[in-house]
């Protein structure tokens, strides 16, 4: 329902162990984009979401990994760099765009 039928063939692709981590890395991404527009959840929209990696560090969702629980925020892209903390979080950020 939130995510595209190309995304849902990556997640299947994963070990089972990794694919609910998977999913709510995606979810949480779109969630907080979505919602930084004030969209809500509009699953149509959610579903053509897709990310592409930042290496630069200027994307505009960070998304964060931290023990049992999966961060995402909506940042300003001409703001470089991750948001701070939690401590011990893992932030990575992604440029957002529509898929097809």
């Amino acid at each position: 329902m939130v995510h595209s039928p190309a995304q849902c063939e990556q997640l299947a692709a994963l070990p089972p162990a990794e694919r609910a981590r998977g999913f709510v890395r995606w979810w949480t991404g779109k969630e907080a984009w979505l919602k930084a527009r004030e969209r809500g959840l509009d699953f149509a929209a959610m579903r053509a979401l897709e990310f592409d990696d930042d290496e630069a560090g200027q994307g505009d969702v960070a998304i964060a990994d931290l023990g049992g629980l999966v961060l995402a925020v909506a940042v300003n892209p001409l703001l470089p760099g991750l948001p701070d903390g939690p401590p011990g979080a893992q932030w990575r950020r992604y440029w957002t765009r529509a898929g097809a």
